[in-house]
């Protein structure tokens, strides 16, 4: 099968995005290389790193790590959430550009095939992951449904908006409600129950200040919020990765990381409960994974 090469901006990132479709093609003898593009904060980085190599002893792969700083560490406006999910700025082109230099190298190299982040909860290096792997000359790009942001309602058809992207309809069940856009009052309840739901708010933020805390969090994304009507200018297809295998295979990724792991969901069974639902939504049954691809115009 070849070389592949999967992007994660954060140690994890992979793990609970991608993991069922990794282990499937590392089984059907692909050569895989997961590389972690942002190193954390220098208080997470051992147990980070730890977390990191141990899933990818136990999945055959490849670590490499491309060492650039992560957001709350380069700039300092990131240390509020109120800015880390914005959409990203023209000073990060630089970034951008260094980024997609480096795994242009790779891709030149032999790695043919790349899969990266949608970028879908809007995580500025997510979408600085995104961009760079967009501008890959002679890659197949697949991007995969970050998560566990995809896993709120809203949240995928939001991204998909903001890429002004159009999806091509052949291979989407037709029970899916995954794609459905709602009211921005519904949009905005669907995101604020989620957060005020998660561990990371639930124990790091006082009861008092939860609803203040979501409020900047989603404000600066509710004064940008996408329209419904685009051009569609970029046409994505889905692409269904199922099986039995997939739900052991994705579990156990997940908890590969349990720094990370737990600032979303209290137990493991919560997030298979979430995985599950989410894949009902899509008209399956079990656990899913789905992968988009850019789909180009016929030629001449």
């Amino acid at each position: 099968m070849g070389d592949v090469l999967y992007i994660s901006p954060h140690a994890d990132d992979v793990a609970f995005s991608a993991a069922g479709q990794l282990a499937r093609e590392v089984a059907a003898g692909a050569r895989a290389t997961v590389m972690t593009l942002f190193e954390p904060p220098e208080a997470e980085a051992e147990v980070r790193r730890g977390e990191d190599e141990a899933f990818a002893r136990a999945f055959g792969v490849t670590l490499v790590r491309g060492e650039w700083s992560d957001a709350v560490v380069r700039r300092r406006r990131y240390r509020s959430p109120a800015q880390l999910f914005t959409p990203m700025r023209a000073d990060e082109a630089p970034l951008v550009e260094a980024i997609r230099a480096a795994l242009q190298a790779r891709v030149d190299a032999g790695a043919r095939r790349v899969v990266a982040p949608l970028g879908v909860g809007g995580h500025v290096d997510h979408q600085v992951a995104h961009a760079a792997c967009r501008a890959l000359v002679g890659a197949d790009v697949a991007y995969y449904e970050d998560t566990p942001y995809v896993l709120t309602p809203f949240q995928l058809p939001r991204r998909l908006a903001r890429l002004d992207a159009a999806v091509v309809k052949a291979e989407i069940d037709e029970r899916d409600e995954t794609l459905a856009r709602g009211s921005v009052r519904s949009e905005l309840r669907a995101a604020a129950a989620t957060w005020m739901a998660a561990p990371l708010i639930q124990e790091r933020v006082g009861p008092k200040l939860r609803k203040l805390a979501v409020a900047a969090i989603l404000m600066p994304e509710w004064t940008r919020w996408p329209r419904r009507s685009r051009t569609g200018a970029r046409r994505l297809s889905a692409t269904l990765i199922a099986g039995d295998d997939l739900p052991r295979a994705k579990l156990e990724a997940i908890a590969a990381y349990p720094s990370q792991w737990r600032l979303f969901y209290r137990a493991l069974d919560d997030w298979r409960g979430e995985l599950e639902r989410y894949a009902r939504a899509m008209g399956q049954a079990g656990m899913v994974e789905r992968v988009w691809r850019e789909v180009r115009p016929a030629g001449p």
